[in-house]
């Protein structure tokens, strides 16, 4: 397997890194991945935004590149994974800063 890297920027980052058509859509989208492994999340000022948007993109990225599920599989999947996270955390009550940090990481070898 592939390793995965997931790494949060900014809005101000992305405008920075790509180029303006590409950084629009990654903005609005908040996530991307990419077929290398590489996963970039959009800061959401909000860790628990950050982590559910960091979730949806690794499962999507499993699921259709390394299981080899359609995108649409994939999608669905992961929305079901994030939503699951989320009660799961919030019920929990682990929703601050220091709980659920969301900085660049190897997630997998």
């Amino acid at each position: 397997m592939k390793d995965i890297v997931v790494q949060a920027l900014t809005e101000e980052e992305v405008k920075k890194v790509f180029k303006e058509e590409f950084a629009k859509e990654l903005i609005e989208e908040t996530g991307w991945w990419f077929s290398d492994g590489r996963i970039l999340i959009i800061d959401q000022k909000n860790e628990l935004e950050n982590a559910k948007v960091m979730i949806h993109e690794v499962v999507e990225y499993i699921v259709e590149m390394i299981l080899g599920l359609s995108h649409k599989d994939a999608h669905e999947i992961a929305n079901a994974v994030e939503r699951e996270f989320e009660i799961l955390i919030k019920a929990k009550g682990v929703v601050s800063n220091e709980e659920v940090s969301c900085k660049e990481r190897k997630l997998g070898s």
